[in-house]
């Protein structure tokens, strides 16, 4: 006797189709698993309601399970807090020496970056900031420190200074990218010896 054919035996519902009763069973062991590595009273994420799981299929709707004696809630897709997250790229070495121009950085940048798949769109989400000599990007939206590093090293070998300029985290705090120098000292030092 199969899991599926307990489940369903379980909760006495014979006029079940052997395709809802295999589902039932898959939805069963997916909350079971969410709710031991979850690890909280709520439950899991998924509830399985005396028999008809097609009306929970295809919904896009997680139902939350919960404690014990409470009401069934449906939990909603959009219910994100906006926190807002800043990354900083220190121009500081490059600008001074005039090999670079934060200005055509700053425009590189409202160019590439991408929203929802789309160039050039950043709308109120993403706002780029130009001091001096930094670049602040500050988004309420997902964003990977490692895009505008890939942004920047597409900057520098657009701008033929990707042999001489290096993209890499501050030790001082890790929202921020500095452009430095390869040490070609060290490496003139080894050639002559």
């Amino acid at each position: 006797m199969h899991l599926w054919d307990q489940v369903s035996e379980s909760q006495g519902d014979k006029s079940m189709t052997a395709v809802e009763r295999k589902l039932q069973c898959c939805l069963y062991v997916v909350c079971a698993a969410w709710k031991t590595l979850l690890s909280v009273q709520v439950g899991p994420l998924c509830a399985i309601d005396q028999g008809s799981v097609s009306s929970q299929v295809g919904t896009g709707r997680c139902v939350t399970m919960p404690p014990k004696g409470g009401k069934m809630v449906a939990a909603s897709k959009g219910q994100k807090s906006k926190t807002a997250t800043t990354f900083t790229i220190d121009c500081t070495k490059p600008v001074e020496d005039k090999i670079m121009d934060i200005a055509q950085f700053e425009k590189f940048l409202l160019d590439r970056i991408k929203v929802d798949g789309k160039t050039g769109v950043l709308g109120e989400s993403i706002k780029i900031q130009k001091d001096k000599t930094k670049l602040s990007v500050t988004t309420e939206l997902p964003m990977s420190k490692r895009y505008l590093k890939y942004l920047t090293k597409k900057y520098l070998k657009k701008h033929n200074v990707r042999d001489w300029l290096r993209v890499i985290a501050s030790n001082k705090d890790r929202r921020v990218y500095e452009l430095r120098y390869f040490n070609i000292a060290d490496n003139e030092g080894e050639d002559e010896e």
